[in-house]
């Protein structure tokens, strides 16, 4: 259902189902007061440096939401569900946010560093040939052709949920009793 097997290493929409459900937009964030930046270039003495990307990033983020907000409006065309019509409006603040490329740490006040966005998958670690052409793991719902040797809370590795807290837990049970039963 992919539209390639490099489509397996986009990243998921942002999206929440706490409170029934709700939209994670970054341009709420920026009217919040949250301060947006392009992705991280690098650390040193105290300074973090960030690439002029976010503009890009924000046009990434509008264009998937309207990608699956058609998506969703075609499906319940398509199934002729009955359906309220949702206005949606259009956030934009994130564009008015200055571009920042570089911070010293302690003078913007950070305490506290998250690591948990763009990173790449490196698998060098693992000395046998487990990936194909493009990186991702040859396996099987996260079983491989090596005995031991498993993947689990990778994105698309058997649902799209593998990659998410919501869907992990099915494949590690999988896997679980793939080991179990072996």
């Amino acid at each position: 259902m992919l539209p390639s097997p490099q489509a397996r290493f986009a990243a998921n929409p942002h999206v929440s189902g706490a409170g029934g459900g709700h939209d994670l937009n970054l341009h709420q964030f920026a009217r919040a007061g949250v301060t947006l930046l392009g992705h991280l270039t690098g650390a040193s003495d105290g300074r973090l440096g960030m690439a002029p990307d976010l503009h890009e990033s924000l046009a990434k983020s509008d264009q998937l939401e309207a990608r699956v907000l058609g998506l969703i409006d075609s499906y319940i065309a398509r199934n002729g569900l009955a359906a309220p019509e949702e206005r949606r409006v259009g956030l934009r603040d994130g564009y008015d946010q200055s571009i920042i490329t570089e911070l010293d740490v302690q003078e913007a006040g950070i305490t506290t560093v998250i690591w948990a966005a763009g990173y790449n998958f490196d698998f060098s670690l693992v000395k046998l040939p487990v990936t194909d052409a493009d990186g991702f793991p040859l396996q099987q719902r996260g079983v491989t052709a090596y005995s031991g040797l498993y993947f689990v809370g990778m994105p698309w590795l058997h649902t799209q949920k593998s990659g998410l807290l919501l869907g992990v837990g099915d494949d590690a049970a999988f896997i679980a009793g793939h080991i179990a039963g072996g």
